[in-house]
């Protein structure tokens, strides 16, 4: 998969050229974001997602700067016709690159799209995501079903692996007050993956085990029956929810990123990951008043889960996986660290991240 390592030059519109963790972008009189800001805010995230669905950096700038077009003309439209709850605006311009990549392939440019996309974008796991929403995966159902600014700050700290600090000096808070922002917010995804996991279940042994599921996801240190563990082995959409409700575990960026960009989900996570590492240490200014709280910040428990039972999985999007336990404890993914260097090349999904691509090498089928 190309991984294009030449400077970019801006697409000519007044994007940055710059490369950096982006703040939040400010808001005009009529509380939309410009154009401009967006831009500076979201541009280099955008512009390496594009990268990655494309043969040159040219044409990943052509892809970036046609996919941001079409999220800010479908946002407007959204707001113009009064529709309800979107992505965040960074999730949201990510998955614009991929549906702009999806035309590109059906209409004018699919030799420039890498050719293990144009696979994957003919495949059952693309179709997920133009499917009605109650069919869409799950992580992509939840964050969408967040305040705007409650998902904006989980993907930032989950997927842009934006540090404690970082995020403190964007919002103005103390650390200690950010870090219970975003243990607030975690509560809040894996609440709403939860509602969304038993409102879609059809299957009648999985809603039998889904109570059980939620017990065990937030009470992880818990005992959980054998026959759970059993059923997630070899229930890969209960599994999916697992993943989403450990809202601490390792698996987390890679149910989220899989889940709503889809393909090459794991090597945007490398990428976004190696620049935060890069990234210098915000300077601390003195914090202003802590503000007021006015509702209590629930906790998601003491950690995730290790699981009874050991499965071990063919590489997939983020890597070979293996659930691992101790008798009576629910499993959970264990990976050899966030975004491995391991690959697949089928397209299905792994079966703990849930909505993945195909890559290179191995294969799951």
């Amino acid at each position: 998969m190309p991984d294009h390592s030449s400077p970019r030059e801006s697409p000519g519109d007044g994007s940055p050229t710059r490369r950096g963790v982006p703040e939040a972008p400010g808001e005009d009189v009529d509380g939309a974001a410009s154009a401009t800001a967006l831009l500076g805010a979201y541009w280099d995230a955008v512009a390496d997602y594009a990268e990655l669905c494309t043969t040159t950096p040219e044409d990943g700038m052509r892809l970036a700067t046609e996919a941001f077009r079409r999220g800010i003309r479908e946002t407007r439209n959204r707001r113009t016709r009064g529709f309800g709850k979107r992505l965040p605006w960074l999730p949201l311009f990510l998955t614009a690159v991929r549906k702009t990549a999806a035309e590109w392939d059906a209409h004018r440019h699919g030799d420039r799209l890498n050719p293990e996309l144009r696979t994957w974008l003919a495949s059952d796991l693309a179709a997920r995501f133009a499917a009605p929403p109650r069919d869409q995966p799950l992580a992509l159902r939840a964050l969408r079903d967040l305040p705007e600014a409650d998902g904006e700050l989980l993907w930032l700290v989950e997927v842009e692996a934006r540090s404690t600090e970082a995020v403190a000096r964007q919002l103005g808070y103390d650390p200690e007050y950010a870090t219970e922002e975003i243990a607030r917010v975690r509560a809040a995804f894996r609440e709403r993956c939860q509602r969304a996991h038993v409102d879609t279940l059809t299957d009648e042994e999985c809603r039998s085990y889904a109570k059980l599921l939620d017990a065990a996801t937030r009470a992880p240190d818990s005992p959980s029956p054998a026959d759970l563990w059993q059923h997630l082995a070899r229930c890969r959409t209960c599994r999916d929810a697992a993943t989403c409700m450990y809202v601490d575990g390792a698996g987390l960026p890679g149910a989220l990123a899989g889940g709503v960009i889809g393909w090459a989900a794991h090597l945007y996570l490398k990428r976004r990951r190696a620049l935060a590492e890069r990234a210098p240490a915000p300077r601390r200014a003195p914090a202003p008043p802590r503000p007021p709280r006015t509702r209590s910040a629930p906790r998601c428990g003491s950690g995730c889960a290790t699981g009874s039972w050991t499965w071990s999985g063919r590489g997939g999007a983020d890597g070979p996986v293996a659930w691992r336990a101790e008798p009576g404890r629910v499993a959970e993914p264990v990976r050899a660290g966030l975004v491995p260097g391991g690959t697949g090349s089928s397209g299905a999904a792994p079966p703990a991240a849930g909505y993945a691509e195909p890559v290179r090498r191995s294969s799951w089928r």
